[in-house]
């Protein structure tokens, strides 16, 4: 017996060679000199190969082959050829149903190389790819209200860059923060999105206005948290001590968090949500802001060994991150070493608390922590 006749398509590695260019790519990949552009592996000379596959329409695993291979090549880093592979896929983006795969296969890399922390790097190449973005908005739009919170995220994202300027960006923001019939972190997300573009056009006195307006009426953790970290950066010198200890709370339990916080990057730059509170509360002015402090000193005494190790990190992050706090010594980094003196006398030898001591450049040891507090 005859086996049945088989047409099977060839390994997807080579299929992107075979592909036929259509003319209106064609017409964008001839504006550049691909071989001289960098990659991850050498030079761009192939890009437009792996660019034609990523948006093929019959072959999804072609196009998945090929975005594998584009985010390889300049999805990691953002160099020069980054720029021109994303100002090529938002420029064609319109060509395409939302609906279509090709659309949220573009979307996708357009998300990804969007979020790589050195994007704006090259101002005007941002803003070239920004501008082209902008022909996408409505997209953008319709993607952000997508009931996936995966897919609605990526639009809410794009939107961050391509639509900041715009005012309707603001008030779907807001829309979205405010209809409770959302996820929390659909929400957060949105709020967070609002607090980026806020700082990122100059308007952290709205900011401030708009946040705080909303910080008693707020029960949720999560959008707490996101409200309390942008009043402090915002602020700085102004901070209220309730924005601080929200986050000095947090820092002390922060387990029931920490998966949805890491879920926001890029926007939390995969920082674990200790890590990103950290770096918060050094936007605290704690010359100015002594007595806002006094309730982190409070805790101390009473506090068990474990918590006394993050609470001194809290602690000493406000006070001591930088070298020259040790030459001034305000009553508040006073009696904050004096406290320490006697949780030190009281808890010898302690690894944990030895290691945050010197994280900051303070001596472990009673006797020196005194000395120093004068």
């Amino acid at each position: 017996m005859s086996q049945p006749e088989t047409h099977e398509q060839p390994d997807v590695r080579k299929r992107p060679y075979t592909l036929s260019i259509p003319a209106f790519l064609q017409e964008e990949l001839d504006k550049t000199d691909w071989e001289e552009l960098d990659t991850d592996t050498g030079d761009g000379g192939e890009l437009p190969i792996f660019i034609n596959g990523l948006l093929a329409e019959e072959d999804p695993e072609l196009g998945d082959h090929c975005f594998d291979v584009l985010d390889e090549e300049i999805g990691q880093a953002v160099y020069k050829a980054t720029y021109k592979v994303g100002e090529i896929l938002a420029t064609l983006l319109p060509r395409y149903t939302p609906e279509s795969e090709v659309h949220t296969r573009v979307v996708k890399f357009l998300f990804l190389i969007m979020s790589r922390l050195t994007i704006r790097k090259g101002k005007d190449a941002y803003e070239n790819l920004t501008t082209k973005l902008q022909a996408s908005i409505p997209a953008f739009y319709q993607r952000a209200a997508h009931p996936d919170d995966k897919f609605a995220l990526e639009g809410i994202y794009l939107l961050l860059h391509a639509g900041r300027t715009a005012p309707e960006t603001v008030v779907f923001l807001w829309k979205i923060y405010n209809n409770t019939a959302l996820s929390t972190f659909k929400r957060s997300y949105a709020l967070f999105t609002l607090a980026i573009l806020y700082v990122e056009t100059d308007q952290s006195t709205t900011l401030i206005t708009e946040f705080s307006a909303i910080w008693e009426s707020t029960e949720e953790k999560l959008l707490r948290l996101i409200l309390a970290a942008h009043l402090v950066m915002a602020a700085e010198g102004e901070s209220k001590t309730p924005w601080i200890m929200e986050l000095i709370e947090v820092f002390i339990h922060p387990a029931p968090l920490k998966q949805d916080f890491f879920k926001l990057n890029p926007y939390t730059y995969s920082y674990h949500i200790e890590e990103y509170i950290l770096g918060v509360l050094r936007y605290i002015d704690a010359d100015k802001q002594e007595h806002k402090i006094a309730p982190v000193l409070a805790m101390l005494p009473e506090a068990n060994i474990l918590t006394l190790t993050t609470l001194f990190d809290a602690l000493f992050s406000i006070l001591f991150w930088q070298r020259a706090s040790l030459e001034n010594i305000t009553p508040t980094r006073k009696q904050a070493l004096l406290l320490s003196a006697d949780i030190v006398d009281k808890n010898p030898g302690v690894v944990n608390h030895a290691e945050i001591f010197r994280k900051y450049q303070l001596p472990y040891d009673a006797t020196q922590l005194r000395q120093l507090a004068g």
